[in-house]
């Protein structure tokens, strides 16, 4: 498709003008399916069995003693950075005698390992969601872990190695049980014991250390009845396409999440471009904000975008999100959102006090919050629907998953049309062959930058879940959210109505 043939639409991203043109006549939008939809999934889902997997020898070990691997977190870190030495990082969710806890493992056994700011920032982060719900921490440091001496990222700075120890000490002052393993007694994991005025541990008994001492440690816990995993019946892939353009009823993928006739719709008529309610997920309760990605056609009314949040239903989802805060109901964010209206009318609507209200109900709740990113993830829709920025518990993504500030054709085309009067501005006059490999070079870089194992080796993404597995994970989500102690009472300010 040539240059010339794209344009802005009140859609927020660039489609082609003939596309535009049959959704504004309520006829269907073309689509390039040419595979069915579980065959593109499977092909899809063939492409990342080669990630790296959770596989070490630690894990290996204590699965064989009843310790279960609930939620990885950060296992894509650093993915396509360059990191020399950087040691291997896990950090997991685990769970022993029905009671969570966080896992955070560091090194080799006989090496020396450097810290960096990625390795360090994946241990913060494992360490966040753990003080969040006051949940024990294991530490492992295998081998020498040292600061990387020529990365300034990793000294000095609000997530450097200096608050790492400083949340050790903090969970220790909370009364957050924690274990600390270290080989060395002058490197990092020494410092951790030190704060937490350990010594070395033993390394004694017949399970090959350390994991008899974690073992024992975990055996002091009280064991709490067995909380039954939910049954996964439908895969959410069955209704989700792969095409961001193409339309899904987000009601079909609820209906997969959630245990079977629990949803119950709020205000469903009002608001249409976002589906907010009640629902269960294993039992446990949960509100969710999830945005409609079908179109909202109806004779008499305003056509509406799916995936587009207008004044209506950011009033319906800040009332919705208060309403789950004064119930102390955790609330779950399914985004594939492009973004607020824009335009005369949506102006005139109140856009920018309803998406105000909004978002000040997003920063300020208290209740936990977790995000599920199924597809698109754009600009202030990020915003609004909890991004990383908003302090989610858990913010996963699904491999459809796009985020970035802009959709990877809209970002390639501002950035085009710079150019493009940037060269004729200085007398250069380019065609449209070499406007068009312009175009496809830029894009394919935006492509890139909008995969979700882009996001994911930044640690905006906390882990990259298949469909299939959302709904297990989601339970496991809200298992930890269930600890997570009410410590604020809730404050807006001011909410203009």
């Amino acid at each position: 498709m040539g240059f010339d043939n794209w344009e802005l639409s009140p859609y927020l991203v660039r489609v082609p003008l003939r596309s535009f043109a049959a959704i504004l006549h309520n006829q269907p939008m073309k689509t390039r399916r040419t595979k069915p939809l579980k065959e593109q999934w499977q092909e899809l889902l063939s492409q990342w069995q080669t990630e790296p997997g959770l596989a070490s020898p630690l894990r290996r070990e204590l699965e064989k003693h009843g310790v279960r691997f609930l939620i990885p977190v950060g296992v894509l870190a650093g993915r396509d950075i360059q990191r020399p030495a950087a040691p291997p990082v896990f950090c997991d969710v685990i769970d022993f005698r029905n009671r969570p806890g966080v896992l955070i493992c560091a090194g080799e056994p006989g090496r020396t390992s450097r810290l960096d700011a990625v390795a360090l920032k994946k241990i913060l982060r494992a360490q966040k969601i753990a003080l969040s719900g006051a949940l024990p921490i294991a530490y492992f440091w295998f081998g020498r872990c040292e600061l990387a001496t020529d990365d300034a990222e990793t000294f000095p700075d609000f997530d450097a190695a200096g608050v790492l120890i400083q949340k050790a000490a903090e969970a220790g002052a909370a009364d957050v049980s924690q274990f600390v393993y270290t080989e060395k007694m002058e490197d990092v994991g020494a410092l951790l014991a030190q704060a937490l005025s350990r010594r070395r541990l033993p390394e004694t008994t017949s399970v090959p250390p350390p994991y008899a001492d974690f073992l024992g440690w975990l055996e002091k816990r009280r064991p709490l009845p067995p909380r039954p995993e939910p049954s996964v019946d439908s895969d959410p892939a069955d209704f989700m396409p792969l095409g961001p353009l193409e339309e899904y009823d987000t009601l079909d993928i609820i209906a997969a999440l959630a245990d079977p006739g629990s949803f119950l719709e709020y205000r469903s008529e009002y608001g249409r471009t976002l589906i907010c309610g009640y629902a269960q997920i294993g039992s446990l309760p949960v509100g969710i904000v999830a945005n409609r990605k079908k179109h909202v056609r109806e004779q008499g009314r305003q056509f509406e975008f799916g995936g587009v949040i207008y004044s209506e239903s950011a009033d319906k989802a800040a009332r919705f999100i208060l309403d789950c805060n004064q119930n102390g109901l955790p609330i779950l964010f399914l985004q594939d959102v492009n973004g607020f209206m824009v335009g005369r009318e949506a102006e005139i609507s109140g856009i920018i006090r309803s998406g105000a209200k909004m978002v000040n109900a997003v920063a300020n709740s208290v209740v936990p919050k977790i995000t599920l990113i199924l597809g698109g993830s754009y600009g202030a829709g990020n915003y609004a629907m909890c991004g990383k920025a908003y302090d989610p518990l858990f913010i996963l993504g699904w491999p459809t998953a796009r985020y970035a500030v802009m959709g990877g054709d809209q970002a390639a085309r501002t950035l085009c049309d710079l150019q493009i009067r940037q060269a004729e501005s200085s007398g250069k006059k380019l065609s449209e062959k070499e406007r068009n490999e312009l175009f496809d070079r830029t894009k394919k870089m935006y492509d890139g930058q909008l995969d979700p194992r882009y996001a994911a080796a930044r640690l905006w993404i906390d882990h990259i879940v298949f469909p299939g597995e959302s709904r297990l994970l989601l339970f496991h989500a809200l298992r930890v959210a269930a600890y997570v102690p009410k410590q604020k009472v809730l404050k807006t300010g001011v909410i203009q109505t």
